[in-house]
């Protein structure tokens, strides 16, 4: 009997040693926020300040920073945006494409006017295999 306490209390300390970290770092982590590389959060509320015909280049980049994807030639810039989300209701920060854990990319796309003013912006979901410029080149044409 003694034993078979002594083994129920080590499994519990192992589980406890196990799932407390994961535990305390899923509650101080973001679900469902989108950032990029360059740290800016691309949100609703970040991005607010754009209006189609007013915004001009320069403004986007006093505000969201200098754009990883610039493609000149179509006029485009694109920030990435990607999306934790968790389906356990506690956050997992790796880059698995899992059950418990699904990383969705997307980019942020403006297109600006020959006077660099926002024509049109959109959240755009990045489609496997695509590139960053295949994902704005169709973006474009869907208009």
């Amino acid at each position: 009997m003694r034993i078979v306490k002594l083994a129920f209390n080590k499994l519990v300390l192992n589980f406890s040693v196990i799932l407390l970290p994961i535990f305390l770092f899923s509650c101080n982590s973001p679900v469902d926020e989108g950032w990029n590389s360059s740290g800016i959060i691309i949100t609703d509320k970040s991005t607010a300040f754009i209006r189609d015909g007013v915004t001009t280049r320069s403004e986007v980049v006093r505000n969201l920073g200098v754009a990883p994807y610039d493609f000149k030639l179509e006029r485009t810039m694109a920030y990435p945006r990607e999306i934790k989300k968790s389906h356990w209701g506690f956050q997992v920060f790796d880059e698995s494409d899992s059950f418990a854990n699904k990383t969705d990319r997307d980019l942020f796309c403006i297109r600006f006017n020959d006077n660099d003013q926002v024509t049109r912006h959109a959240i755009v979901r990045v489609k496997s295999p695509e590139t960053p410029r295949d994902t704005v080149i169709r973006w474009i044409k869907a208009k």
